[in-house]
């Protein structure tokens, strides 16, 4: 089940099913909505034409996959599939720390997202921040370009060169807030 269904608020995350209380509370006809999938499930198979627009052969499976990040490298790919025995994180535009537990996590307290995973019967914890990559991307535009080294302009040379220095490194502490911000509280 693809955890981006959490997105829209439409989702009862503990029952992995469309939320019948809210669709009903926004007066939205139910069958508007469509099956919902475990990941390794079989949705169907290619059609002859589609196979044709796609280069796949007919009757290849379709399964109901799931989103990007868990998917494509993320929590399976990393090997995090044991409740709390594993942490994947990850920067892109955003910044994500990420782990799996056997059963939903719904407190309206936490500052987690508690959202569905591409394993059945399991569901991610997760803390997001707005700014992860844009923080790199400010930082080494901003300071290290200023700097006047070309050789550190890089991600690579970037993190090579700072690899032996030991967080918050004299004291220096740095607050990634450039975008507003989902975890701890939400707030734009």
């Amino acid at each position: 089940m693809s955890r981006m269904l959490g997105g829209t608020l439409l989702l009862d995350t503990a029952k992995r099913s469309w939320s019948r209380e809210v669709i009903n509370e926004l007066s939205i006809p139910y069958d508007f909505f469509p099956l919902l999938y475990e990941s390794p499930q079989i949705t169907g198979r290619v059609t002859k034409k589609i196979a044709k627009e796609i280069s796949l052969k007919q009757g290849t499976i379709v399964f109901a996959g799931g989103a990007d990040q868990v998917m494509m490298g993320g929590e399976i790919g990393n090997g995090v599939v044991v409740e709390m025995e594993g942490l994947a994180s990850r920067i892109g535009t955003g910044g994500l720390l990420i782990t799996v537990t056997d059963h939903p996590v719904i407190k309206p307290d936490k500052v987690l997202h508690t959202i569905t995973y591409a394993l059945s019967e399991k569901w991610i914890l997760m803390g997001a921040i707005l700014s992860g990559g844009s923080s790199l991307n400010w930082f080494l535009s901003q300071i290290v370009s200023g700097e006047g080294s070309k050789e550190l302009n890089s991600y690579r040379s970037f993190f090579k060169k700072i690899s032996s220095t030991s967080a918050a490194s004299k004291g220096l502490l740095f607050l990634p807030y450039l975008e507003g911000e989902r975890t701890l509280y939400l707030d734009p």
